[in-house]
């Protein structure tokens, strides 16, 4: 078999990379653009990256030699690719659809392993402690999370009119938190993902994460983080903010009192 060369590494904030990103801020001209144009052109550039880092015959070919390689590339092929598969015999990327509505999914971008193994993957980039990961008045909630009780939509629709719980006595956000409880993993997966559904085999709704941070000056990469879905729902439940939930309730200025924004932590 023929061997594969390998790219010329260098190193930033401690990762090794290549070229092909330095490259890609210079297509999208990161440097010089504006604060909102930015952050959607960074979207785009990291969703490339990936795709770019999945296409590439040389990572495939170190993963099946079980190379110890440490170009953040390779690294990231093998961060997403090892819980599942131990060789990638086939790797092709999936068209993912816009939701029924129109909307975009939560899927950016859509691998399948060996013919079998699917990885929805919802990529996120930035260079706060949180992030956005979804936002939606509370009739929606209501139906798509399948609550129930009029005492907690209640209060959800309370929380959305005030823009926060700073009028919720301490009883009413000890009945939020115990309301719903028996909700949250449904509530938090379906923010993060799309459904509420555990295996949902629509390719449109998430199974995996990939959080780039960036640094705060520069915009440059400092690291990544890769976790299954699940696993990010069962660390965000174990902690007592936003009703247990573990995400952060707030509201985008443009649609104060008309819509709750979710936001995550960036592990």
């Amino acid at each position: 078999m023929t061997k594969v060369p390998l790219i010329r590494p260098r190193e930033q904030h401690g990762l090794i990379l290549s070229d092909s990103l330095e490259k890609l801020y210079a297509d999208y001209d990161i440097s010089n653009l504006k604060y909102g144009e930015r952050g959607d052109a960074l979207g785009d550039l990291y969703e490339e990256f990936t795709e770019s880092a999945f296409l590439s015959s040389e990572n495939i070919y170190k993963f099946n030699k079980n190379y110890k390689d440490k170009t953040i590339e390779f690294r990231l092929l093998h961060s997403i690719c090892s819980p599942y598969v131990d060789k990638i015999e086939k790797l092709q990327i999936l068209p993912v659809n816009r939701r029924d509505s129109g909307g975009l999914p939560k899927t950016d971008l859509s691998i399948l392993l060996n013919k079998m193994v699917k990885i929805n993957l919802s990529i996120k980039q930035s260079v706060a402690k949180n992030v956005t990961a979804a936002e939606f008045d509370v009739a929606t909630i209501r139906k798509e999370v399948k609550l129930s009780d009029p005492k907690l939509i209640t209060l959800l629709e309370k929380f959305q009119r005030d823009n926060s719980a700073i009028n919720f006595s301490k009883e009413e956000k000890e009945s939020m938190t115990k309301l719903l409880h028996k909700k949250k993993k449904d509530l938090v997966r379906w923010i993060l993902t799309g459904s509420i559904k555990k295996n949902a085999v629509d390719n449109r709704i998430a199974n995996h994460i990939l959080m780039y941070k960036l640094d705060k000056k520069e915009h440059t990469l400092k690291s990544f983080n890769s976790y299954s879905v699940e696993k990010h729902i069962e660390k965000l439940i174990k902690k007592t903010a936003g009703f247990g939930t573990g995400l952060s309730w707030t509201y985008a200025t443009g649609s104060k009192g008309k819509k709750i924004q979710f936001k995550c932590p960036v592990y």
